[in-house]
């Protein structure tokens, strides 16, 4: 009798038929919690990126750094002052500085373009006009160093001395008295200077108004 089986009954290693509708149930109760889980992330996304959107297009308030000026920004065009106060003297030091136009190309380690900062300061000591390069190597005489400067077509030359700490991108032009009055109405500046290993190098400079100096916010103190 053991060797049979009644008439339409399973086999005993048959898989039950329970078994089988579980795992039928498992997997639509897992497309169900996925597709939940997309639904509500495509709606977060929408809420999300419209808030984002709003927020993006809302002007910035007046005064903030948004509205910076382009004299604030350093325009390379333009004259900028600058004061600061020396203490020890109970004095004040001023600067009016304007950057070059254009920018030269010298070999490494100096490559990736360099421009010329032209700054006249005003100190204890009286007034000075320095020309300093952002990268890169001036190279003079053991005396001195020369150069030329055009102001509006007027061409001059110019008596260059290194700075007194040896700095080899800054120099102190000679006469600077006759300079400064030539800047108070130029409108276009050309300065050409010799560099170590690249030879001579041309700057220019515009600017919609003259150099003014003193600088009107510091009056008298800026007075040799």
């Amino acid at each position: 009798m053991s060797d049979f089986h009644t008439p339409g009954a399973q086999p005993p290693e048959s898989p039950q038929p329970v078994a089988k509708r579980g795992l039928h149930g498992c997997v639509w109760a897992i497309i169900v919690v996925v597709g939940l889980f997309i639904v509500i992330a495509v709606i977060s996304a929408v809420v999300g990126g419209g808030t984002k959107s709003g927020n993006a297009s809302a002007p910035a308030a007046p005064g903030t750094a948004a509205t910076e000026s382009p004299a604030a920004a350093g325009d390379g065009s333009s004259w900028t002052y600058s004061s600061e106060k020396d203490a020890v003297r109970n004095s004040t030091v001023n600067y009016a500085v304007i950057t070059s136009d254009n920018t030269v190309q010298f070999d490494f380690p100096y490559n990736g373009g360099s421009t010329l900062r032209m700054t006249i300061r005003h100190d204890h000591r009286g007034d000075n006009v320095i020309l300093d390069i952002s990268k890169g190597q001036f190279v003079c005489s053991i005396e001195s160093c020369g150069g030329e400067m055009n102001i509006d077509g007027v061409a001059r030359h110019l008596t260059l001395d290194e700075a007194a700490d040896g700095s080899a991108n800054t120099l102190f032009a000679r006469g600077e008295s006759g300079i400064i009055k030539s800047l108070k109405s130029a409108k276009k500046i050309i300065i050409e200077l010799p560099f170590y290993q690249a030879g001579n190098k041309q700057f220019t400079f515009t600017t919609s108004k003259g150099l003014v100096w003193p600088p009107a916010q510091s009056g008298s103190q800026a007075t040799k």
